[in-house]
């Protein structure tokens, strides 16, 4: 089991039962084999076969209820393992396709379908956004409504607040007890500010980002649950996790899933919703509180600046004076 789990989540359309995924578990999609024009003689030479890629279903499990009961309804989910075909970077050999075998790549691809609040999503469990499509084809774009789950700047730049603030506590049961690798945008695109491996409400940079109105588009938070499991995880803007297994322990009864797959359906079916009713419910009252937060973490950073530079207070000034004429 990697030590590392990346996901990401798509909501599914058209479907009003489990049992419409079900029917999915002999369905195949074949990708044909990419070629220019000049090799399109040889490509005409190659078996039916081998002018196809391969993604099919090799396992489907029967419909499962986690063991705990979320928002007052039973969560149902069942767990799926594709086998994707793809190509080597090498597919020629004196300009002719090497035998389909020699350039051929597979790799099984893990998801997870599960319904909350009626309607139907699937976790995929992969980094690569060429795998992520390749699923996705087999699913079919007629069954994808896309990557409708959405965490706003201002919900991570709030959990910053509970956490500096507030200690942390998201309720009773939850608190943040470390956050960190924070990514985020002022303007656009490319003015990005990035903390990695370190206390990030700690470094100037990223509350000096804060301070002066960056949204953040990524949050790394290590939480626990009392009744669930402690977690560390990232997440990002589209609802994308990166998850640490090894730093992360489920604390409720065996289940008969992987350690893996209960950390996935906690983040999705528990965790996120949370969130994102925490912050609707805390949201009006954050964003009047945002601006003297951000004054706070500033007047921090500025004193930090004068430390670690040893800057004078009079030298501050004839910046000022500068400045005005």
């Amino acid at each position: 089991m990697s030590n590392r789990i990346y996901t990401t989540i798509y909501q599914l359309k058209g479907i009003n039962s489990f049992s419409e995924i079900e029917k999915w578990c002999k369905k195949e999609f074949n990708s044909p084999v990419k070629h220019s024009k000049r090799h399109q003689e040889e490509f005409n030479k190659l078996s039916a076969n081998e002018k196809f890629y391969k993604y099919k279903w090799i396992y489907f499990s029967q419909i499962q209820t986690l063991p705990i009961v979320i928002g007052g309804n039973d969560i149902s989910f069942i767990e799926a393992r594709a086998e994707i075909e793809y190509a080597k970077r090498k597919i020629f050999d004196n300009n002719q396709y090497l035998p389909k075998k020699d350039r051929l790549n597979t790799e099984d691809i893990d998801v997870i379908f599960f319904e909350l609040d009626k309607n139907f999503y699937v976790v995929i469990q992969t980094s690569n956004i060429n795998q992520i499509g390749r699923i996705l084809n087999l699913i079919g774009a007629e069954y994808i409504k896309g990557q409708e789950w959405i965490l706003s700047g201002d919900l991570f730049n709030w959990l910053v607040y509970l956490y500096s603030e507030k200690d942390g506590k998201l309720n009773s049961k939850i608190e943040i007890t470390s956050i960190s690798g924070f990514t985020g945008t002022v303007f656009d695109n490319e003015n990005i500010v990035s903390s990695k491996s370190m206390e990030a409400i700690d470094l100037i940079a990223t509350r000096a980002f804060i301070s002066t109105g960056g949204n953040l588009e990524e949050v790394s938070i290590f939480l626990k649950d009392s009744d669930n499991c402690s977690i560390s995880c990232k997440l990002d803007s589209h609802c994308g996790a990166l998850i640490y297994v090894n730093d992360s322990e489920f604390l409720t009864h065996p289940n008969g899933l992987e350690k893996n797959e209960n950390l996935i359906l906690y983040i999705y079916t528990y965790l996120i919703p949370i969130l994102r009713e925490a912050f609707c419910n805390n949201k009006s009252k954050f964003r009047l509180e945002k601006v003297e937060f951000a004054k706070k973490i500033g007047i921090d950073v500025i004193k930090e600046i004068i430390k670690e530079n040893k800057i004078k207070l009079d030298e501050l000034s004839s910046v000022e004076d500068n400045e005005e004429t």
